[in-house]
């Protein structure tokens, strides 16, 4: 086991990250709910198990020290709190443009919900799969692929992640193209803040937790309308991003990937 672990390691923690998840989605309904955060966690522990087998203390050390990578820029807290933010709300305003009746006053009182909900969101979806996805398998891939592959790449893993909440918690199956969009944002925020999974928790935090907020904001159809204005605005959001740094998400880098993610980050200026 240990020597299947060393040589396909992408494919361990993948293995155990998906398992771990499904097994907890095949449990609905027979485990207590309270205990549903322990599968999402398989994500962070399947990264720490195939860290601790391949790259020892060391690994593991470098690997959680991810999470405390803060000094990034005040612009880059910025990105990852307001972006999800100013998505949502520029679907909002379109879906008004297009003809949904403006929701009533007291809709908005689920603002006072958003906080509760991102510390929420932040210590149990956000801390179990970024600790994985982003802290182990990008930095992984960056180091045979391009940004942009192995953010297609890690999006494909995320879909075929998140079929259960489709399948059983009765998602959109359009959140497929947010996971596979986000992923591209995701990847070169992460290499901007070289490699803080700290800011990843925060990005994720606050697209799940502002759902508190817009997700009431419509029913019927102009909530699916505005869902797919949403799908279309993180899908336009990605094409932008590749048009303005495509060439440099789409070319190998020069130096390792994993010196790049490993070293100190700063200050933006």
């Amino acid at each position: 086991m240990l020597t299947f672990i060393k040589r396909f390691p992408l494919v361990t923690f993948f293995a155990i990250s998906i398992g771990s998840f499904y097994l907890g989605a095949a449990l609905l309904g027979i485990v207590p709910e309270a205990l549903y955060p322990l599968f999402i966690y398989g994500t962070a522990l399947g990264a720490l198990l195939v860290v601790a087998v391949t790259e020892g203390r060391a690994g593991v050390r470098a690997w959680a020290s991810r999470i405390v990578r803060w000094r990034v820029g005040l612009l880059w807290y910025a990105v990852a709190l307001g972006l999800p933010i100013v998505l949502k709300f520029a679907a909002y305003g379109l879906n008004l443009a297009l003809g949904a009746p403006a929701p009533p006053a007291e809709a908005w009182g689920a603002w006072a919900e958003v906080p509760f909900e991102f510390i929420f969101v932040f210590l149990t979806l956000a801390l179990g799969e970024e600790l994985g996805f982003r802290g182990y398998a990008l930095p992984k891939l960056l180091e045979r692929h391009s940004p942009l592959a192995a953010s297609l790449i890690l999006g494909v893993m995320r879909v075929i992640w998140h079929v259960p909440l489709v399948v059983l918690a009765g998602d959109s199956p359009w959140v497929f193209a947010i996971v596979i969009a986000g992923d591209i944002l995701f990847t070169w925020i992460f290499l901007h803040t070289r490699g803080s999974v700290l800011i990843a928790m925060l990005l994720h935090s606050s697209l799940n937790a502002s759902g508190a907020l817009f997700g009431g904001l419509f029913t019927g159809a102009y909530a699916a309308q505005n869902y797919l204005l949403l799908v279309a605005l993180f899908v336009a959001a990605a094409v932008a991003l590749l048009l303005i740094a495509g060439p440099g998400l789409a070319r190998r880098r020069a130096a390792p990937a994993a010196s790049v993610v490993a070293a100190p980050a700063v200050a933006a200026k």
